[in-house]
């Protein structure tokens, strides 16, 4: 009678299945965003994407410590593509790269407030406080006459 009762009860271990595959795509996400030094926007995007669809509430302790490395990771590179393309921008300003002062100005003011968001908003490696301040030098090389 008790093995009947045991037989008749189906025991539902699909939470336990998406907490394994979840760890299982950080795991791989974790491997991947730490194979290389530099990744395209799109692939960066993309990895983002995939590390914002995880629910973290429904993880082990030690593997949202892993998952806090991987955000870390994410935004590190993420923010050294938004320096790369305040740097960009700074160097194609300089170079006179716009069709008009109008253009000229609404760019600069943009590049400007970028600037100030990623300096302010960020812990900042040296190396992009110095990509920072060459792109602040290179804005000083517009003539404040054509801005």
């Amino acid at each position: 009678m008790a093995l009947q009762e045991v037989s008749n009860h189906v025991v539902d271990a699909s939470s336990l299945f998406a907490i394994e595959r979840t760890s299982g795509e950080i795991d791989h996400l974790y491997t991947v965003i730490h194979s290389q030094e530099t990744y395209s926007r799109k692939d960066l995007f993309h990895m983002i994407d995939r590390i914002n669809r995880i629910d973290v509430q429904a993880l082990p302790q030690e593997t949202q410590h892993k998952f806090q490395t991987l955000c870390g990771r994410a935004h590190a590179l993420n923010i050294n593509h938004m320096v790369d393309a305040i740097y960009e921008e700074a160097s194609a300003l300089a170079e006179g790269e716009y069709d008009s002062q109008e253009e000229l100005a609404s760019r600069t003011q943009t590049l400007k407030e970028m600037m100030a968001d990623v300096w302010s908003n960020n812990s900042l490696s040296p190396e992009n406080s110095n990509y920072l301040r060459l792109a602040t030098i290179k804005l000083g090389q517009i003539p404040s006459s054509k801005i």
